[in-house]
């Protein structure tokens, strides 16, 4: 039909006006070249300082296992105010550790140096 052409011609000439405007825009923008971030064997540690402490910090929540217990216990038994104050506690002594992490990404960066 005519309509049928006139209506994909359309959508064809706004397609391209679209692209033309998207690359105007990008022309002038700032593109960072896509460093390729390592990962190992099972592809769930990422080797950047968030990886190295997202492991320290899951390795002290394993570490400190009966504690965890022991504290998710408490919560159920203690009043809602302090509630927070306990869990801010315990972020504090598993988070206590992530200097390890950055430790680690900081060997792991200049071993691997080219």
């Amino acid at each position: 039909m005519k309509t049928d052409s006139k209506c994909i011609a359309k959508e064809k000439s706004e397609k391209e006006r679209l692209a033309k405007l998207k690359a105007e825009k990008e022309k002038g923008q700032y593109k960072p070249k896509n460093e390729k971030v390592m990962k190992d064997s099972t592809g769930k540690l990422v080797c950047n300082n968030d990886g190295f402490t997202k492991m320290v910090k899951e390795m002290t929540e394993v570490g400190l296992a009966a504690a965890a217990i022991l504290k998710e216990t408490g919560v159920a038994v203690i009043p809602p105010n302090f509630k927070k104050a306990l869990e801010f506690a315990w972020a504090g002594a598993v988070g206590i550790s992530e200097w390890m992490g950055y430790l680690m990404s900081a060997a792991f960066f200049v071993a691997n140096d080219p």
